[in-house]
């Protein structure tokens, strides 16, 4: 799958850079392990002296610790007094980022 955002990149020759981040998984309390969830238009601010806290349009959450900027429909909401945001940031202070547990049965027999 990266391979294929990076051709498609490529072939608009247009910049972009990824968005990734610890998706917060409000049922456990906890954040699922750091990826790639989105590609975003322009070049690369370059990596933020801060973790922040984004929205996304599906009401996702996701916590960056380097990413300055988001797609555009996604909301920064690290400043906020409460709700989810508020919840993954102490997850993200936790020892060892308060990674989710791997499921017993996310094995890999096919």
């Amino acid at each position: 799958m990266l391979g294929i955002l990076l051709a498609a990149v490529g072939c608009h020759d247009r910049l972009a850079h990824f968005f990734g981040g610890y998706a917060y998984d409000a049922t456990q309390d906890c954040l699922d392990p750091p990826g790639v969830v989105d590609v975003v238009a322009g070049p690369d601010p370059g990596q933020c002296p801060a973790v922040r806290c984004w929205q996304g349009p599906d009401g996702s959450i996701y916590v960056t610790s380097e990413a300055c900027d988001a797609p555009p429909d996604y909301e920064e909401h690290t400043g906020d007094m409460s709700g989810p945001c508020v919840k993954a940031l102490a997850a993200y202070a936790d020892a060892g980022h308060d990674i989710c547990p791997t499921p017993a049965d996310a094995g890999g027999g096919l």
